[in-house]
Formats: structure tokens, sequence, C-alpha cells
């Protein structure tokens, strides 16, 4: 029974846009409505609206949010609350199930053997330069540590800022030659 109940709640899709919604977006954001349309983004990832490109918000918000599962979003809650990078808690029971213990295991970073180099965002409100540094204390290949050299740059910047080649692309590419 635990286990049908955790399915559902497992499988169950959260945040997905209604078929229509694109339709909508693409006549309520326009120009006109940059400002209004733009929050919605940097209410989640921070506010940048010098790389935010107004062309692109329709398309990018007829997208976003693209959904997930309701198991990510509270595991995610998890992580947030107890400060610890470890596997999902299904609960005292379910654990000893999945994981022979009471209580998730940490994820063994110790166990990533390929070159790692991370990269963070001074205004990125879901990832942290604390949590990006404490990242980098536990991975045993790690190559280096960058933070994108705009004060203003946001979660979502990593994706759409009009000057993410010359702020960040340029870079991975080159460590990605390199290794």
């Amino acid at each position: 029974m635990l286990q049908k109940q955790a399915d559902q709640l497992y499988n169950s899709g959260i945040f997905f846009p209604p078929r229509t919604w694109a339709e909508h977006i693409q006549v309520a954001c326009n120009n006109r409505t940059f400002t209004l349309c733009s929050t919605l983004i940097f209410l989640v990832a921070g506010f940048d609206p010098q790389e935010l490109d107004p062309k692109l918000l329709p398309v990018i918000l007829a997208h976003y949010p693209a959904g997930s599962s309701m198991k990510a979003l509270v595991h995610y809650g998890q992580l947030m609350r107890t400060g610890k990078f470890q596997q999902y808690d299904h609960g005292r029971a379910l654990n000893i199930m999945y994981y022979g213990t009471l209580e998730p295991p940490p994820y063994n970073l110790s166990a990533v053997t390929a070159p790692v180099s991370l990269y963070n965002g001074k205004n990125d409100w879901l990832s942290s330069i604390k949590d990006t540094e404490k990242l980098y204390s536990k991975l045993p290949n790690i190559v280096g540590m960058n933070q994108v050299p705009l004060d203003t740059f946001n979660h979502a910047d990593f994706q759409w800022a009009k000057n993410a080649k010359t702020l960040l692309y340029n870079d991975v590419i080159k460590f990605m030659k390199n290794y």
C-alpha cells in the first residue's frame, strides 16, 4: 500500500502549462508588457532585465515553467530543510525498503571521477555561492570554480542571457576541449 501511494506521488506532475498557454503568452507578453511578463522569471531566478531579450520572452514563457514531478519538488524542499545533499527521504518505512536504513544515504560525491568545473552567478536565487563552494569542497576531481563576471547574472541567465556566450559558454567550451 505504501509503495502504491509513493508511486502516485512520484509520478504526479506539477507546473505543466495548459495546452493553450503558449497562445495566450504570445498575445500577452509583447514588448508593451515586458516588465509584467519578465517578473514571472525574475521571481524565481533572480532579477536581471539587461540580459533578458524581450523578443525571446514569449518563446521562453510559452515553455516556462516546463513542468516537473511532485517528487522532484518535495526532494528539493527536503534538501533545503535538512541542508544535506542526500537521496530522497521516503519516510522511515520506505527508506528501510529502498536503502536498508532509516535515513536516506548521502550522495557519494567521491565516486565522481570526471573532471568538474563549477560555475555560479552572484544573483542566482536557486543555487547559492555558498552551496557551490560546499560542493566544490566535496568533489574529488575538481578543476575549477568560476563566477560569471556579471553581478546580476541569475539562474535563468545560464540558459537565456543575451551575453551568455561571452560571459560563460566560451569558457565552458574551452574547459570541455581540455578534457
